[in-house]
């Protein structure tokens, strides 16, 4: 029993990032379009 739940806390952190990153890469990629658009329309 205790060999199964060490493991699945070693599953749970090695996938615990990938719900916190991807949000984060979401955001950057929005925000470089954004500034993207802004430097584009000044530029213009």
């Amino acid at each position: 029993m205790k060999k199964e739940i060490k493991n699945k806390c070693r599953g749970y952190h090695s996938l615990n990032p990938l719900p916190i990153i991807i949000p984060l890469l979401h955001r950057t990629l929005r925000r470089s379009e954004q500034i993207a658009l802004t430097m584009a329309s000044r530029a213009y």
